[in-house]
């Protein structure tokens, strides 16, 4: 395991199950691992500093991310099993995941995630706006 631990799971889903998903296979779990990560970096890297967040270990992780992150790896296990029976409580944990990440990279909540540094190493806590470039209409 990368950034989770195998006791992480164990909130989330029995470990008898979770042995049956993967087939004693730990580098599928590894595998699946990093690519929700990366999946979730794609969500956050924009606002947050991800590198610190991923870096962390033990107590020090944000336990939001460590669920949040559980739930999306759970549900690409599920989806590698049997992608057209997906258990709608994996679907549903997935996607607030995925809510949850939206609005974190938009501001809407704060969580409590190292932000992004600027170029002189300050938190970059500016909002962010801007709009689309005007349309000339007349022809």
């Amino acid at each position: 395991m990368i950034f989770l631990k195998h006791d992480d799971f164990s909130v989330t889903i029995d470990d008898n199950l979770l042995n049956q998903i993967i087939k004693n296979q730990p580098a599928l779990l590894d595998s699946i691992e990093l690519m929700a990560i990366a999946e979730m970096q794609s969500y956050i890297a924009s606002r947050f500093d991800v590198a610190n967040i991923f870096s962390k270990q033990g107590n020090q992780r944000n336990q939001l991310i460590v669920l949040y992150l559980i739930d999306m790896i759970l549900y690409h296990l599920h989806a590698r099993v049997s992608p057209r029976n997906i258990s709608q409580l994996r679907v549903d944990r997935y996607n607030q995941a995925i809510e949850w990440l939206k609005m974190a990279s938009t501001g809407i909540i704060q969580p409590d995630l190292p932000l992004k540094a600027d170029t002189q190493g300050n938190a970059d806590d500016r909002l962010k706006w801007g709009s689309n470039t005007k349309l000339n209409q007349r022809y």
